[in-house]
């Protein structure tokens, strides 16, 4: 959808919001996300979009709730995937 509205990069939230409890261990949980995202990064580049992971507060979301964690899935994922900073106003 974003390269079809001609658009250059997407946020990628890594689990479901509103969701505070895991279903696993945090390391296959971490597995999984870099597998899946890893497969949205090559689709994605392919087209031209940059993805960037999105961390979210720890009351909204359980996994990836720092810059930091986001940085290390981004890092995790390609030196190319980035991460999405969204202010609090």
């Amino acid at each position: 959808m974003v390269h079809r509205l001609e658009g250059t990069m997407v946020s990628v939230v890594p689990a479901t919001v509103c969701k505070l409890i895991p279903e696993g261990k945090p390391e296959d949980e971490w597995l999984l996300a870099v597998d899946a995202l890893q497969e949205i990064y090559n689709y994605s580049e392919n087209l031209g979009v940059s993805i960037g992971i999105e961390s979210i507060n720890r009351f909204e979301i359980y996994f990836i709730n720092r810059t930091d964690q986001a940085l290390a899935l981004a890092t995790a994922v390609s030196s190319n995937c980035g991460v999405i900073w969204i202010p609090c106003i």
